[in-house]
């Protein structure tokens, strides 16, 4: 089972999991920060997701067990996360196409931030 990072108190939340079901296995998604895969893998994740390869991460699980599984997305949803729905149902395209500018602009920055 995935716990997304963030969720409130992950760490807790997988640890109590851990301690509960220990023959299950339980992981980390959304994992984009070095410190965040080192706290997973100290509550137990025996797996962690990333949407892209984040070297950090690839370095920090090189000597653990915990399986790193690095997406390289290609995609992403977006949907009420950036379109304001009353410029939606007032068709005030112009706003929408500053929301969607500023979403790609934050998109192309974190792709760029983990290519580094």
């Amino acid at each position: 089972m995935e716990i997304v990072v963030s969720t409130p108190d992950v760490f807790e939340v997988l640890r109590n999991l851990v301690h509960d079901y220990p023959t299950k296995t339980f992981g980390v998604g959304t994992v984009l920060q070095a410190k965040d895969a080192k706290d997973s893998i100290k509550s137990g994740a025996k797996f962690l997701m990333s949407p892209a390869t984040v070297k950090d991460i690839l370095v920090g699980v090189s000597e653990s067990d915990t399986l790193y599984i690095p997406g390289g997305a290609s995609a992403v949803v977006l949907s009420d996360a950036i379109f304001d729905k009353e410029a939606m149902n007032q068709w005030k395209f112009d706003k929408i196409y500053q929301l969607a500018s500023h979403a790609a602009l934050q998109g192309k920055q974190a792709v760029e931030r983990s290519e580094c």
